[in-house]
């Protein structure tokens, strides 16, 4: 199985392209669950999408470059991840389908991008429904949930005809509903750049988001590191541009990643701590750390010891569910 490469360079503090406190700070015990916030509330755990963790849970996990390998950070984990991201190409559904395989019976959820074999705009008049429907009959075997991405970060692939914002949005709208009648156990989560929704981008999201999809996902990294200049900001100071746009929806973190302050030790892990319960009493019901260092400009996405370490202790939280 060859998962893509992920193509495009992270800076300016977003995901650019298409394919991830100032003192030393200890980790501590898990905080006791707050009150629920207002999304939190609205709430129907277990409902709303097939595999849903329910109020206040999520799964916890990564996506990992080949080199690198899901067997070697579960063993520095010492434990399963509970969600694992994978990358494709059009034409490597069976490698895709390997992984499906491979996490349902390691009890992971699978979350899975695949570019697409046209335009946004032909996917959305259905004029490639025999290629979507074989890959959703497929998973649909599978039995159990699996998230399914079309196109993940699409921003910077607009271009001519079939290639707009409301294409995308359209692609999806259409792949909702062949994925109800087809795979019920698919949920189609359309992951946007968080860039996208700051203000400096210049972009308008509601071009971009879908409304029909069961999930609202998008990607967040801190961008700072040594090199780049860029302002230390935490997930949630991030996040919280997105969530008007959510509608209420359960939130997919399609990638998330921050990198190691050598000046700071403990910084990076207490922003891995801090984003875990951001996400948990935000709605957010998935979260994948991008685990590499491919096309990292300003430093690798990679977990070294001190982020490995936050992830290891957050990922036996009792808020941290698997399949």
């Amino acid at each position: 199985m060859t998962p893509l490469t992920r193509r495009g360079v992270l800076r300016g503090g977003t995901a650019l392209g298409t394919l991830a406190l100032a003192s030393a700070v200890p980790v501590t015990a898990f905080a006791r669950p707050s009150k629920a916030t207002p999304q939190a509330a609205q709430q129907a755990a277990g409902s709303r999408f097939a595999g849903d963790p329910g109020s206040g849970k999520l799964y916890y996990g990564a996506s990992v470059v080949a080199s690198y390998g899901l067997s070697t950070l579960e063993s520095q984990l010492k434990h399963k991840v509970g969600v694992h991201r994978g990358y494709f190409v059009p034409k490597s559904q069976k490698g895709l389908l390997q992984q499906v395989k491979d996490d349902h019976a390691n009890g992971r959820l699978p979350s899975v991008s695949t570019k697409v074999p046209d335009t946004w705009g032909n996917m959305a008049a259905g004029k490639q429904d025999a290629w979507l429907r074989v890959l959703l009959t497929a998973l649909a075997q599978a039995k159990k949930p699996v998230f399914l991405t079309l196109h993940h970060e699409p921003e910077n692939d607009t271009g001519g005809n079939g290639m707009k914002p409301q294409d995308w949005r359209s692609m999806y709208d259409h792949a909702v509903v062949l994925a109800a009648s087809v795979a019920p156990n698919v949920t189609m989560v359309p992951i946007l750049m968080q860039f996208t929704f700051d203000p400096g981008s210049g972009r308008k999201p509601a071009d971009w988001v879908p409304t029909t999809t069961k999930v609202f996902s998008t990607d967040c990294y801190n961008a700072w590191s040594q090199s780049n200049g860029l302002k230390w900001r935490s997930l949630g100071d991030k996040m919280s541009m997105t969530l008007p746009y959510a509608n209420g929806r359960p939130i997919v973190l399609g990638e998330y990643g921050c990198r190691t302050d050598p000046k700071n030790p403990g910084l990076a892990a207490a922003w891995m701590r801090d984003a875990f319960d951001w996400c948990r009493t935000h709605n957010v019901v998935s979260m994948s750390y991008f685990n590499s260092y491919q096309h990292s400009r300003f430093g690798s996405w990679e977990l070294d010891t001190e982020r490995l370490n936050a992830m290891r202790t957050l990922i036996t939280s009792p808020y941290s569910v698997s399949l």
